[in-house]
């Protein structure tokens, strides 16, 4: 089980069952709240230190497993670097994401790819159906990632305060606007507002094009995936052309 570097590969049995493990090593709470008591430190020497005093402790876990081959548990502490990076970064960005209320996550981070690494799209709508956390976060996950199902049952509990917030339009909210604006049945106000950018103006696109090129500008993997599926072809055919896609 050597860390796949050619993700066309099909990992074996080994690696799959290996990763799982150390997954399940780093999700324990013990694991979690030592991070959560640490991720807030800015200070470069405090971190490493503190990471890699739980790294130890969870490369000891993983030793300490009864009835596991030695190949195959060098292994598993091979990829328990990997997997810490991918635990620790996305702790990090739910404790500092904009008005978040919790200072320590108790969510496990229990979706991955066969790979090793974090499953984004299905940990982010987890995260965007937690109750407990912000309406307005979680409306503004769901609408940059374009969980539409979601964006529409959020839309519904949300006040008319942030619907008239999240209605503006302006560098960095524009899937969130066009998001709000397509569940208030009003996109020709954010095809007007479209019309007045530089950079679109000598094009006649719809609404949905225009979100369409913002994820691809930006580089959103979730929404180009939503969109591709979502426009029809002759709509994706003019962006084609223009866009040289």
């Amino acid at each position: 089980m050597r860390l796949i570097e050619d993700f066309n590969a099909l990992p074996s049995l080994c690696f799959l069952a290996g990763t799982q493990i150390v997954i399940k090593v780093w999700n324990r709470r013990e694991v979690t709240r030592s991070i959560d008591r640490w991720i807030h430190i800015y200070n470069a020497e405090v971190f490493n230190r503190n990471w890699k005093e739980v790294e130890d402790h969870v490369k000891a876990l993983i030793q300490g497993i009864q009835g596991v081959p030695q190949d195959l548990l060098q292994q598993m502490k091979a990829i328990c670097h990997l997997v810490g990076i991918h635990i620790v970064s996305i702790r990090h960005f739910a404790y500092f994401a904009p008005d978040s209320t919790n200072s320590e996550l108790d969510f496990p981070i229990r979706y991955w790819t066969a790979y090793g690494t974090v499953n984004i799209k299905r940990l982010e709508e987890q995260l965007a159906r937690i109750n407990r956390t912000d309406i307005g976060v979680r409306y503004n996950l769901a609408c940059n990632d374009c969980f539409d199902a979601i964006v529409e049952e959020l839309f519904n509990l949300l006040t008319d305060h942030q619907r008239a917030d999240f209605l503006t339009f302006d560098n960095q909210r524009e899937l969130v606007s066009y998001w709000t604006r397509r569940q208030s049945n009003d996109l020709s106000t954010f095809e007007n507002l479209i019309s007045q950018n530089i950079f679109v103006i000598e094009h006649n696109y719809t609404a949905h094009q225009f979100a369409f090129l913002y994820t691809l500008l930006t580089g959103n993997k979730l929404g180009i995936e939503y969109f591709l599926n979502f426009l029809s072809r002759e709509n994706y055919e003019v962006l084609q052309k223009i866009m040289h896609i």
